[in-house]
C-alpha cells in the first residue's frame, strides 16, 4: 500500500533553525523526513497489534518474523521501542497504541534533529530507560546511495549475521550440543532444511556439537565453516572432527568415534574421503580441544554423500537417501 500527502499538509520546511550547524538543504531534508514518518505511522495506526519500521533498501535474516514474535512473547517488562537493527530507523518495533503519540512527537520536534535521534527521546519520554536491542540484528542495510542528494552510503550493521545458502547434500539428521546456546540460534538451525546458523557461548574443552544421521551414510566430503565476516572472532580456535558409528538408542551420540582431522583458521575441509573411512557413518561430531574466550558460530556444515553408481541396473554400493 502506497500513501502520499498534499504538499500543503506539511509545516514550513525552509528557513528553519540550523541546529548542529547543518546545511540548510540538510535541515530541510531531515525535517521533511520527520514529517513523512509522522504521516506514515499515523496512517498505520489500528492496522495491527505491532508496527515495525523498515526501509526499502534492507535485507532480512531467515525467519525474522518468528524471531521477533518469540522475543516479544518472552519479554515481560514494559517497553516502548525494541530495535532489531543497529542502524537508523531500521527494524524499530512499536505497540499500535503508541503510534499516534509517536506521530505527534515527530511533528512537534520535526525541525529540531534527525529522526533517529528523536526516536531515542521518544522511548525515554515514555520512561523506557535504555534502548532494548535484539542481537544478532535481523536486518541489514544494503543500499549504496543516500536519498539525500544521492551521496554514497556505506552504512552496515556489524551485528547482522549473513544468511548463507544451504550447501552439501544435507542428509537427514538431528543436531545436539552441550554448548550454551545464544537465544534462538539452536543446533536445529544447522540440521533444518533451510540456511541458518548455530551460535553458542562459554566454549570449553570437551564441549561438542554432534549431528546424528537418520540413516547410515557414506561421506565423500566434509566442509565446516565457523564465524562470519560480521562475527570474525566467533570461530572454533582449536577443535577436531570425528566420525561416529553404532548410533546409541534413544541417545544423542554414537558408541565409537574416529578422529579425521582438526580445524585450521576456523574451518575444516576434508575431500575425497576413502570408502572405508566414510561408509556407514551414523554421527559427525565437532569436538572443542581447548577453552576460548570468544563464542562459537557454526555457519555451515557441508556434507557430500558418495553418489550411488550403477552397473547394468545394479548398485555397486548402497547410499542413504538425502534431501
Amino acid at each position: 500500500m502506497v500513501i502520499s500527502s498534499y504538499i500543503n499538509a506539511y509545516p514550513p520546511l525552509d528557513g528553519l533553525k540550523r541546529n548542529y550547524n547543518d546545511h540548510p538543504e540538510r535541515v530541510r531534508f531531515r525535517s521533511k523526513q520527520n514529517v513523512d514518518y509522522a504521516f506514515l505511522v499515523n496512517f498505520c495506526a489500528n492496522m495491527s497489534q505491532y508496527y515495525l519500521m523498515l526501509e526499502d533498501d534492507v535485507t532480512s535474516s531467515r525467519n525474522f518474523l518468528s524471531s521477533i514474535r518469540k522475543y516479544i512473547e518472552q519479554y515481560t517488562s514494559p517497553w516502548t521501542t525494541i530495535t532489531f537493527s543497529n542502524l537508523g530507523y531500521i527494524g524499530k518495533l512499536y505497540h499500535n497504541e503508541d503510534l499516534p503519540k509517536l506521530a505527534r512527537f515527530l511533528l512537534l520536534f520535526y525541525d529540531e534533529m534527525p529522526c533517529d535521534w528523536l526516536l531515542d527521546l521518544f522511548y525515554r519520554s515514555k520512561a523506557q530507560g535504555d534502548i532494548i536491542r535484539y542481537k544478532p540484528s535481523l536486518f541489514q542495510h544494503i543500499g549504496t546511495f543516500s536519498s539525500f542528494q544521492g551521496t554514497y552510503n556505506k552504512l552496515k550493521d556489524k551485528d547482522f549475521v549473513e544468511v548463507v545458502k544451504p550447501y552439501g547434500d544435507q542428509p537427514l539428521a538431528s543436531c545436539f550440543t552441550d554448548i550454551k546456546v545464544y537465544k534462538d540460534n539452536t543446533p536445529d538451525n544447522i540440521c533444518s532444511s533451510g540456511p541458518s546458523f548455530f551460535w553458542g557461548m562459554e566454549i570449553d574443552s570437551g564441549k561438542y556439537f554432534t549431528m546424528v544421521f537418520q540413516k547410515p551414510i557414506n561421506i565423500q566430503k566434509i566442509a565446516i565453516i565457523t564465524g562470519t565476516p560480521e562475527q570474525p572472532k566467533d570461530t572454533l580456535k582449536l577443535g577436531n572432527v570425528q566420525l561416529g558409528r553404532q548410533k546409541e538408542q534413544k541417545k544423542e551420540t554414537c558408541k565409537t568415534f574416529t578422529n579425521i582431522g582438526k580445524f585450521e583458521n576456523g574451518t575444516f575441509l576434508l575431500e575425497n574421503i576413502d570408502y572405508a573411512t566414510g561408509a556407514l557413518i551414523d554421527c559427525l561430531k565437532i569436538q572443542v580441544s581447548a577453552p576460548q574466550a570468544d563464542w562459537l558460530l557454526i555457519q555451515k556444515v557441508g556434507i557430500w554423500v558418495r553418489k550411488e553408481k550403477t552397473h547394468n541396473g545394479t548398485s555397486s554400493h548402497d547410499v542413504s537417501v538425502s534431501r
